[in-house]
């Protein structure tokens, strides 16, 4: 059976309680197969193994930290992993959150990917949540950067479908040509038992006569 839904890698710097709503968000979605999360470090120098655990990676950001320095500024906290995420993943399985923020109006937005174009260029996506967003405990209650969050990892899960069935193409193909042959053999096994029969006793027929 094909594989429809997604492997969530949340990766941060931050402790997980500091987006435990994001993860009961997750998996209250019904959306996800799982959820793990990876605590970045200057001592975890390469990622590599934990992202391949993953088919859908959020880089999580708090503002609680000071500052709004995913990438691309000084004393930036995530150029590397968030390249590592993208290179591994690909743009599309890869969105940027950024919590605890007071705005989170699309001109905010804007102007955090233009200092921050890496964000942009790596992920598909940067989605702002404030505390409001966290106290929407109910998935029919949400803002729109959870709707937003829950239509990317539907366009994602949609995907993994069709790349997960098509590992199966061949062995479909194959399945559909050897049952052709066992046809065709069968209409040659039937032809060669019963229409050889009636052409001889055709002719011994005639030349009795």
């Amino acid at each position: 059976m094909c594989q429809k839904k997604a492997s969530v890698g949340i990766f941060s710097r931050e402790h997980a309680s500091c987006y435990k709503w994001l993860i009961d968000f997750l998996l209250d979605s019904s959306l996800v197969r799982d959820v793990n999360f990876f605590c970045i470090s200057n001592k975890s120098l390469n990622l590599t193994k934990e992202i391949h655990q993953c088919t859908f990676a959020i880089l999580y950001h708090t503002k609680n930290r000071g500052r709004i320095n995913v990438t691309d500024v000084t004393d930036s906290l995530y150029d590397e992993e968030l390249q590592a995420l993208s290179e591994i993943l690909g743009r599309k399985n890869v969105v940027v959150v950024i919590d605890d923020l007071e705005d989170t109006s699309e001109v905010q937005k804007n102007a955090i990917l233009k200092d921050q174009p890496s964000i942009g260029k790596l992920a598909q996506d940067l989605l702002l949540f404030g505390n409001d967003d966290k106290r929407m405990a109910k998935v029919s209650e949400t803002g729109k950067s959870h709707q937003q969050l829950r239509g990317i990892i539907k366009d994602h899960n949609r995907r993994l479908w069709v790349r997960e069935c098509s590992k199966y193409k061949w062995l479909i193909l194959t399945i559909f040509f050897i049952a052709f042959i066992f046809l065709l053999i069968a209409l040659a096994v039937h032809l060669f038992l019963h229409y050889p029969y009636k052409r001889l006793h055709i002719k011994g027929t005639h030349k009795h006569a």
